[in-house]
């Protein structure tokens, strides 16, 4: 396998980033999964999963702007950890038409798995109740019973 200067080799995992500068002078960054295809001087050739059309997107970057991914500790058999009635949970959605992440926070107080819908939680949030889509959430902490 062939290395870069930086240590990059073929088959390494690699976070690839670029960014967009915007009207108001922001700079919004962009970033990419991809495998190291070829290593060359200063730059990769990046291989990125599947494009639109179903083959592989093939590019080149920088190494600079890339980032490797340890994935050492990675245990692929790891499951969710599945909320339960009194756990603390955060549910985060996010719509298409909204760049924004709506976050609650609460105690789950019902999970609601009618036919044909999808399962639902009933969230206590201080004195109000919510109603959130039950796969948006994560446990926060687990409660004692």
């Amino acid at each position: 396998m062939k290395r870069g200067q930086e240590g990059f080799k073929t088959g390494d995992i690699v976070v690839a980033y670029g960014s967009t500068l915007t009207q108001d002078g922001n700079t919004d960054k962009h970033c990419v999964l991809a495998i190291v295809v070829e290593v060359g001087k200063k730059d990769l050739f990046l291989k990125e999963g599947l494009s639109k059309s179903g083959k592989p997107s093939l590019f080149k970057i920088p190494i600079t702007r890339c980032a490797k991914v340890c994935d050492d500790q990675v245990k692929l058999s790891s499951q969710l950890l599945k909320p339960k009635i009194g756990d603390l949970v955060v549910s985060i959605e996010s719509t298409w038409a909204s760049k924004k992440l709506e976050k609650k926070v609460g105690v789950l107080k019902e999970i609601i798995d009618y036919p044909g819908k999808y399962k639902t939680a009933i969230l206590q949030i201080g004195t109000k109740t919510e109603i959130v889509i039950f796969d948006t959430l994560i446990v926060a902490e687990h409660s004692e019973k």
